[in-house]
């Protein structure tokens, strides 16, 4: 079976009125990290997103550890 990854991130999402018209915004912060990434438009979110997962490193997967000696 293949390593699965995973990321999990704070959503945050706002509209805000530029020029008399509105206009969604968003942040991203990793659970993780605590690092923040702000988008001006959901396009550069969904562009971020896109690229964080096609670029994600494969998870090493840690299965249970073998004793050593005898048990």
């Amino acid at each position: 079976m293949a390593a699965r990854r995973y990321e999990s991130y704070l959503l945050r999402l706002w509209e805000s009125d530029e020029a008399s018209q509105l206009i969604w915004r968003a942040s991203l912060e990793s659970t993780d990290t605590g690092e923040r990434h702000g988008f001006t438009d959901l396009a550069s979110l969904f562009a971020y997103l896109e690229t964080v997962c096609q670029t994600l490193p494969p998870d090493v997967a840690k299965g249970p550890t073998k004793p050593s000696g005898n048990v």
